[in-house]
């Protein structure tokens, strides 16, 4: 379940920046993020469930059977996650750059959006 959450937050808070920008690139980016959280979202619940055969051996490992690396999967999904993290940081800059505003209120509100990455 932490997934799913950690995704449907990722998704809300592109979906926010998709409402806020005018940028047809940024646009696409935003909509190929969004299909890329939902990838990594399955990707991370099969590999979950499916990472031990039989499945039962994930929690005994007195069961014969395998596992793939369990710490080399974990770190990579959480690669995967900060690099998403970062690019939510990230994103705001060019969501509002072509906004005109005060120097002061850009820099304000990339600041605020930039914290839905943290």
């Amino acid at each position: 379940m932490y997934n799913f959450g950690l995704t449907l937050t990722k998704v809300s808070i592109l979906l926010q920046y998709l409402r806020i920008t005018i940028d047809p690139p940024v646009k696409k980016t935003c909509h190929a993020f969004i299909v890329f959280a939902f990838l990594n979202c399955f990707q991370t619940f099969i590999t979950g469930i499916f990472s031990c055969y039989p499945i039962e051996k994930f929690w005994d490992d007195r069961i014969l059977g395998g596992c793939v690396n369990k710490p080399a999967l974990w770190y990579a999904n959480a690669a995967i996650n900060i690099i998403q993290d970062v690019t939510l940081i990230v994103l705001p800059i060019f969501v509002l750059r072509k906004l005109v505003l005060p120097r002061r209120e850009e820099i304000s509100l990339v600041l605020v959006l930039g914290l839905g990455g943290l």
